[in-house]
């Protein structure tokens, strides 16, 4: 059985703050269509804050692809290319938050 992360205490700091390129990516589509859901200006602001993430920290500009996680030193951890890092979480966020954006 593999080995799975304990989640934090409870009302105690997290023990795992790696942001994973994945959780990055949903929470971008997300926050884009709650905003068009809504219209509440703090999901355009949720969503502008992470795609700068993203942007500046998860993308490998030079190599290209999406690091698999960003540890609290704002650095690259992980790897790239694994069987269970598709392009699906990052592709498809980025083709809905252009249909989401285009609907603004």
């Amino acid at each position: 059985m593999p080995h799975l992360a304990r989640p934090r205490p409870f009302r105690k700091e997290a023990t795992n703050k790696i942001k994973a390129w994945w959780v990055q990516a949903e929470a971008m589509t997300s926050a884009l269509k709650m905003y068009n859901l809504t219209g509440d200006p703090k999901y355009l602001s949720i969503f502008k804050k992470t795609y700068d993430f993203v942007e500046k920290y998860h993308t490998d500009w030079k190599y290209g692809e999406w690091h698999s996680g960003v540890n609290e030193k704002l650095e690259p951890v992980g790897r790239k290319g694994a069987i269970y890092k598709g392009a699906y979480h990052n592709g498809r966020s980025m083709m809905e938050c252009i249909n989401e954006l285009k609907g603004l």
